[in-house]
């Protein structure tokens, strides 16, 4: 759009350096993007001569970001539909447990928005009651162990004081860094 070009000149002809992604045009008509940066060469008085660009194309990189984005709304809307929590984390060097990605079923049955529980996923399992959490923790370590799936029950408490029975299961898929993917249900 006109307004980019715009901005872009005001920039590099007042001696500011210029970034952004912009849809180009080769000499056969075929569009693709690409991640420009341009800056102004200056005289000894400070005053702009000439500029030098380096472009980079990122068509393909773009049109990945596109399937993964998509592929991510379906995910979300296949399971904004499951009853429970549907989840995928990995087990941490330090035992602890990371979300990659969880449900928004986990509003509804633990209280707590998808966001904190993959920002703060310690916050989340301090909701499970400590003599349950321990054993969950042993369960998991086991199955890690023994690169097998894990089901089990255990009390949690919402932050509105609430107490629920929840049943979970995992399963473990493997990556060759040696690190698990949990994917798994509460």
């Amino acid at each position: 759009p006109s307004h980019i070009y715009k901005e872009m000149w005001k920039t590099i002809t007042s001696g500011g350096i210029w970034s952004g992604e912009i849809l180009n045009k080769d000499k056969q008509g075929r569009m693709f993007w690409v991640n420009l940066s341009i800056a102004p060469i200056l005289d000894q008085d400070g005053k702009v001569t000439h500029f030098v660009g380096v472009q980079e194309d990122i068509t393909e990189a773009k049109k990945i970001r596109e399937i993964v984005q998509e592929a991510q709304q379906r995910l979300e809307q296949i399971t904004d539909n499951v009853p429970g929590v549907v989840y995928q984390g990995t087990v941490d060097p330090e035992g602890g447990f990371v979300f990659n990605f969880v449900s928004k079923g986990v509003e509804k049955l633990l209280g707590f928005s998808p966001k904190v529980a993959i920002e703060r996923p310690k916050r989340l399992f301090a909701g499970i009651l400590a003599e349950d959490r321990r054993r969950m923790w042993d369960v998991i370590r086991k199955a890690r162990e023994d690169k097998v799936s894990w089901s089990m029950e255990f009390r949690f408490k919402r932050p509105d004081g609430q107490l629920r029975w929840i049943q979970a299961k995992s399963s473990p898929q493997n990556r060759e860094s040696d690190q698990i993917i949990w994917n798994g249900v509460w």
